[in-house]
Formats: structure tokens, C-alpha cells, sequence
């Protein structure tokens, strides 16, 4: 939902601002020059974005570890939320008792 409301409507903003300005639009003028001043905005807000969002995943995904445990893939992340705290050790525990040769655990 994020990209829905903040990607393409504010895509939208810049360009209908560009399209419908009262004295240099391109609706009012005929000249897509504002429209293009507009556009070449947008190109650099986008560049801006992406370049920020890599450099902040590399270095997140360097120091952090980004994934999952297997376990908590299967059950969700609202476990640990909706106070399943209880039910996610249990199960953690069971999956180390398995990992230890002492029993076989199917979760999935």
C-alpha cells in the first residue's frame, strides 16, 4: 500500500503539476518545457531513491541478517506480536530437539 499512495500519487503530483499549471502548463501554455522540467524531476527524485535504498539494504543485509529463521517463515512475524511469544519457543525448542539427531520435526 505503500507504493500505491506514495510512488505513483506523488508521481502524479509532479506531473499533473506540470500538465495543469495555470501559466506554464502544458494544458494552458501548449509548451511542454514545464512539463519536461517536471519530468526531469521526477527522474531525479527517483535516481535519489533508489541510490539511498540500495545503500541502505547493502549495509543492513552486511551487519544484520535479513532472513528468517526457517520457524518463523512458517508461523509469520505476527506471532511474536499477538503475544504467540509462548507457542514460538516451544516450537523453537522442539526444532533443536530434532536438529540434535534425538527426533525427526516436519514443520512444513
Amino acid at each position: 500500500q505503500a507504493t500505491q499512495t506514495h510512488l505513483f500519487c506523488g508521481l502524479w503530483g509532479v506531473i499533473a503539476f506540470g500538465l495543469m499549471h495555470k501559466e506554464k502548463g502544458l494544458i494552458t501554455t501548449g509548451s511542454g518545457e514545464f512539463l519536461g522540467v517536471q519530468l526531469t524531476g521526477v527522474f531525479f527524485i527517483m535516481t535519489f531513491t533508489a541510490c539511498l535504498t540500495v545503500a541502505f539494504f547493502l549495509t543492513v543485509k552486511r551487519r544484520f541478517h535479513l532472513r528468517l529463521s526457517k520457524i518463523e517463515e512458517v508461523l509469520g512475524l505476527d506471532c511474536q506480536e499477538d503475544e504467540a511469544k509462548m507457542q514460538l519457543e516451544i516450537i523453537r525448542l522442539l526444532d533443536d530437539f530434532s536438529s540434535t539427531n534425538q527426533a525427526k520435526l516436519n514443520l512444513i
